[in-house]
């Protein structure tokens, strides 16, 4: 009898050493997708909309892209073309844009100050937001879908008199729904990060600086994106 439960210890004990083991094994949460489906969805409505606005009509925008990589293909472990994202190993803060060089401006921005808290780790389904104060500088900027426009307050940029140089204040949300880790190649311990989520958030623009009720520019957008690379 007390063989036998010496021996039951003892595999006891052996199934707690092999899980401990398993779980600190870096590569037991490595994914190895037969191919990746990426996209980005971005969409700006004018919710306080600027003279500039009703003028050209643009009430709205929205930009889509997408593709499928199969594992086999050479660039399998990239960005759709000219969208780059990103988070650094050694300091907190997420980026993504969407930036065609040969336009004028980007389609989108968001700098690492508009997500400063989103770690490389990153946790899914929490909310990591930001809000910017009123004068401190934009950490985002807001294109168009060809990519040639931004968002303008006066008809043709005359500025009135009492108007100066805008000052804004932002409020950024992300939420990652997804994390897949791919090693670099068969033969690497290396790995590359790939996330999904979503992007929520407003930048309102105030052009008279002192009264925050006249010549005030709002535009609501979200980011939608699927299976990106995040590089670092």
């Amino acid at each position: 009898m007390k063989l036998l439960s010496c021996t039951i210890l003892a595999v006891f004990i052996s199934s707690l050493y092999a899980c401990k083991k398993n779980s600190d094994n870096p590569t037991s949460d490595i994914s190895n997708p037969d191919y990746l489906d990426q996209s980005v969805v971005y969409k700006t409505i004018a919710t306080i909309p600027s003279p500039a606005d009703s003028a050209d009509g643009l009430l709205k925008d929205s930009i889509t892209v997408s593709r499928r990589k199969n594992k086999n293909d050479a660039d399998f472990l990239t960005n759709i073309s000219y969208v780059n994202s990103n988070i650094s190993k050694g300091f907190n803060g997420f980026s993504f844009g969407y930036d065609d060089p040969n336009n004028s401006l980007p389609y989108f921005l968001f700098t690492a100050n508009a997500f400063p808290d989103v770690p490389r780790e990153f946790q899914l389904s929490k909310n990591y937001e930001h809000t910017s104060i009123r004068g401190t500088p934009k950490p985002l900027f807001l294109g168009s879908h060809d990519g040639f426009n931004a968002m303008t307050y006066f008809v043709n940029n005359v500025y009135p008199p009492d108007a100066g140089d805008p000052s804004s204040r932002t409020y950024t949300s992300v939420s990652f729904s997804k994390k897949l880790k791919i090693l670099r190649n068969p033969d690497s311990i290396d790995t590359v990060l790939f996330g999904s989520g979503h992007i929520s958030g407003y930048c309102i623009d105030y052009y008279h600086l002192t009264d925050t009720t006249k010549y005030v520019h709002r535009w609501d957008f979200t980011v939608d994106f699927t299976n990106l690379l995040i590089d670092y």
